[in-house]
């Protein structure tokens, strides 16, 4: 199967599928029509990324070298 169309709500979803033919034959409620969450991201993931990677960087300055080995962060 394909994804027909994606739906912010879930009640939504289940009212339109309740209303399409059944897939292959099928009968019933659903009609063989399957309801699958996905993940919406409604951010710029890149920026997002970027600026988490600054914070750790900035908080890593913070630290002497001995509070980074204590950490785990240092690779010789």
């Amino acid at each position: 199967m394909v994804p027909n169309l994606v739906f912010l709500h879930q009640p939504h979803a289940e009212r339109y599928i309740d209303e399409q033919p059944g897939v292959m034959g099928l009968l019933g409620r659903r009609g063989g029509w399957e309801i699958k969450p996905v993940n919406v991201i409604d951010y710029d993931i890149v920026q997002a990324k970027a600026s988490k990677e600054k914070i750790r960087q900035e908080a890593l300055k913070k630290l002497s070298q001995e509070e980074k080995e204590a950490l785990g962060l240092t690779f010789t």
